[in-house]
């Protein structure tokens, strides 16, 4: 009975998938200032990345958009939340390192939550454990700029991570 009171609500929920509109153009026209901005994020269920692009306009009139984001489930094998962050992490640069290649940035920003993560990518590789030295030595190789803390409130990446409804 559980099973069809999840889809009945699960029905009701995408109902409201009607009144969600999302912009396609993602560039103000005419813009001065094209900036790149990503944020990563994990839970114990998934972990997730998502770029935003912020352009400004001969007036300085600024719009920020969602561009793309991605989400991966957490492996069946525990694995700890610094270690789902660290990974959300590598998700963000791969993802933000395909963007690249179309669009010419002003700047570009990274951005998580994490302080281990943060603390772990500045670290040096031969005093880590495989498992995040692996993936730290392919952020440190990748990102062609850096990465800074942000609020967990101030996260975007949060909602992917965590899911939410409609």
């Amino acid at each position: 009975m559980k099973s069809y009171t999840t889809w009945m609500q699960y029905q009701e929920e995408m109902k409201e998938m009607e009144s969600i509109s999302i912009p396609r153009h993602v560039i103000c026209e005419e813009p001065r200032t094209i900036e790149l901005h990503g944020f990563c994020d994990a839970s114990e269920a998934a972990y997730s990345a998502c770029l935003f692009i912020q352009s400004l306009n001969r007036s300085g009139e600024a719009v920020a958009r969602l561009l793309c984001a991605r989400s991966k489930i957490a492996p069946l094998k525990r694995v700890t939340l610094p270690r789902l962050e660290l990974c959300g992490a590598l998700l963000l640069i791969k993802l933000g390192e395909t963007v690249r290649l179309s669009i010419k940035f002003d700047c570009i920003q990274y951005w998580s939550d994490s302080t281990i993560t943060l603390a772990w990518i500045n670290h040096q590789l031969t005093k880590l454990q495989t498992f995040v030295a692996n993936r730290v030595a392919t952020i440190q190789r990748t990102a062609r700029c850096s990465m800074v803390a942000c609020r967990s409130k101030d996260n975007p990446a949060d909602v992917i991570s965590r899911g939410v409804t409609p």
